[in-house]
């Protein structure tokens, strides 16, 4: 028979919990595009949107608590100085014959809570043209909202991105993207401040009809820094109290990542009937987050992906070895990796690894 403490949860539990969020989204636009010349053009525009937000939860626990000890927990004795008896034991509580205790409370549905958001948008765009091979494009959004369903999200939010395409000759295709986003949720107690942006370079090269070759490269900056709410052990000494929670502490949470992607792929048709392919995407993530607990003497944060980098090479073939007939070998090596840190998570379970792939099949096309 287990020991039990006063302290000590039902040795049976059933735990319901039932959430529920609903949303009605509804928006209205409308824009006015403006020729300005033969090779530029632009577009100005409103845009109106209306949310409405419900959430509600429910939550019910049953169980039974045995002996020893068995008046615990949610079921207590209501007069510690009297034996145990149905009688003092609290509502939702009932005395087994065979010494056991079960409980049960139901819970009680509440009206569920509900959030009106308005939006509005400012949307704006232009484009030149100026040769046949060339194309520039810049459009931007400026949205101010009255009322945020999370703390996370912007109360008033700016979005500008361009885009550049020039095509010198069929040999020679290149690209650029840049899009610039940064949010505001300036409620106090919130303070909130983020930004997403992004700047994006490719290049196709087809030097001839026998080869071809893409190359690309992206950057990626996300960052955040709101006030949270927590209570933890080994926290920074001398925080704030959390303002309308007792017990908890307030500190301001910065967050971010920095993205490197680039990839390069080719395709190489030496003979009529061979095609070879080869290539591979890499990534490199840096980045930093919160740590609750600098104070503890063994350390507990992980930055996990946040400070990762993926490999992701590949080689194969095509060969055409009869009429209709055509046989593949591809090979892909997959690489991840985490910078390891002092808590004890990376200690004894580090989060690499590699793996190799090959892949043989046969085609008939009819």
């Amino acid at each position: 028979m287990p020991s039990h403490s006063t302290s000590s949860g039902g040795d049976i539990a059933l735990n319901l919990d039932s959430n529920f969020l609903k949303q009605q989204d509804l928006s209205n636009t409308i824009q006015i595009r403006v020729q300005i010349a033969p090779h530029a053009g632009a577009y100005f525009g409103y845009e109106y949107r209306a949310r409405v937000i419900s959430d509600n939860f429910f939550n019910s626990t049953s169980g039974i608590y045995f002996p020893n000890n068995v008046a615990r927990g949610n079921c207590q004795l209501v007069d510690t100085g009297l034996p145990l008896s149905q009688a003092n034991l609290p509502a939702g509580c009932t005395l087994n014959v065979d010494g056991t205790i079960s409980y049960s409370f139901p819970g009680t549905f509440s009206p569920p809570g509900e959030i009106d958001i308005t939006e509005n948008h400012a949307l704006f765009g232009l484009w030149v043209r100026p040769s046949p091979k060339f194309r520039f494009n810049v459009d931007g959004e400026v949205v101010s909202a009255n009322h945020t369903f999370t703390a996370l999200s912007p109360l008033t939010s700016q979005q500008v991105r361009f885009k550049a395409d020039y095509k010198t000759s069929e040999k020679l295709h290149l690209n650029g993207t840049i899009s610039l986003w940064y949010g505001q949720n300036n409620v106090p107690g919130t303070d909130n401040t983020m930004h997403n942006n992004s700047y994006g370079v490719a290049a196709q090269l087809l030097p001839n009809q026998k080869l071809s070759v893409d190359l690309g490269y992206n950057y990626n900056d996300i960052s955040t820094s709101l006030l949270v709410c927590f209570t933890a052990t080994g926290s920074l000494p001398g925080l704030p109290a959390c303002p309308g929670v007792s017990g908890l502490f307030q500190e301001q949470s910065p967050y971010s990542s920095k993205v490197n992607t680039g990839f390069a792929d080719f395709s190489w048709t030496p003979i009529h009937r061979l095609t070879l392919h080869g290539g591979a995407s890499l990534t490199g993530v840096s980045g930093s987050q919160l740590n609750l607990t600098p104070g503890n003497p063994i350390p507990t944060n992980v930055d996990g992906s946040l400070n990762s980098s993926w490999y992701g090479p590949y080689a194969g073939f095509d060969v055409r070895f009869a009429n209709h007939w055509t046989g593949k070998a591809f090979w892909n090596y997959y690489s991840y990796h985490e910078d390891s840190t002092a808590a004890y998570q990376d200690v004894l379970a580090p989060r690499n690894f590699h793996a190799n792939n090959v892949t043989l099949s046969v085609r008939y096309a009819f």
